[in-house]
């Protein structure tokens, strides 16, 4: 949102650029890693340039699949002045690994997804992070807009975390985070907790979709989507300032 531009990079509490950033706001980069707050970093995609389309560069180095042609393109309200643009129904980036099992509920392992976005059409089933095998998949869970503005969490078959209608306008940045605290589900948009239920599931998909579902490519994003991070941690205790460059 508009109160998030124009602030330094330094005054964020959370949800820092991936790559180290050279100037006040965040919009110029060297190309190295940022030094992360938390460990147990899974995955982290800054999604500026073509090549970082598909370079993890959390230390797990995993191999990342451009499915349908995702595509680099600039930004200048962007971290680094580059972001990747998902404008097909077929398009997804995705991983896999079975490092992406969390356990079930008698013992779980905390987690966390966050990124941003930039919607340019709220559609239902816009799909920003997906790991489900099919719709009513019980191990599985999407990070997903409507077209009434909704975003929320489904998982096991129903929904679980909901911001409720109107939270998300098109042609604008958000920040959202998706986090489990041992049987609790936590989800933040902009740095502020929205919704926590509580919810007995196993999260244990190896897939890992970006941008769409990884079953037959119908719940495709239109827009942008920057800095993708996985943790196998809870990253964040409380809400947290989040900042966009100028």
């Amino acid at each position: 949102s508009e109160g998030m531009h124009g602030k330094a990079v330094a005054t964020a509490t959370g949800a820092k650029p991936v790559l180290v950033t050279t100037d006040t706001y965040g919009a110029v980069t060297d190309g190295s890693t940022r030094s992360h707050s938390t460990s147990n970093l899974l995955l982290a995609l800054a999604l500026n340039t073509t090549s970082n389309l598909t370079d993890d560069k959390s230390s797990s180095n995993r191999t990342m699949t451009n499915n349908g042609t995702v595509t680099a393109t600039t930004d200048a309200t962007a971290y680094y002045g580059g972001v990747a643009l998902f404008n097909s129904n077929s398009q997804n980036l995705t991983t896999s690994s079975s490092n992406f099992d969390f356990g079930g509920h008698s013992n779980p392992t905390n987690f966390t997804v966050e990124m941003w976005f930039y919607t340019t059409q709220n559609k239902d089933y816009s799909a920003l992070y997906d790991t489900r095998t099919s719709a009513s998949d019980s191990n599985g869970y999407t990070i997903t807009i409507d077209n009434d503005g909704e975003i929320y969490m489904y998982g096991d078959g129903g929904f679980r975390c909901r911001s409720g209608t109107g939270a998300i306008k098109e042609n604008q940045w958000y920040h959202v985070a998706l986090q489990r605290n041992t049987n609790t589900f936590e989800l933040f948009l902009d740095g502020v907790l929205i919704d926590s239920v509580s919810h007995n599931m196993h999260p244990s998909r190896n897939g890992q979709y970006i941008g769409n579902n990884g079953w037959n490519n119908g719940d495709p994003f239109k827009g942008y989507i920057q800095d993708v991070r996985v943790y196998a941690t809870r990253k964040y205790t409380g809400d947290f300032i989040v900042t966009r460059p100028k």
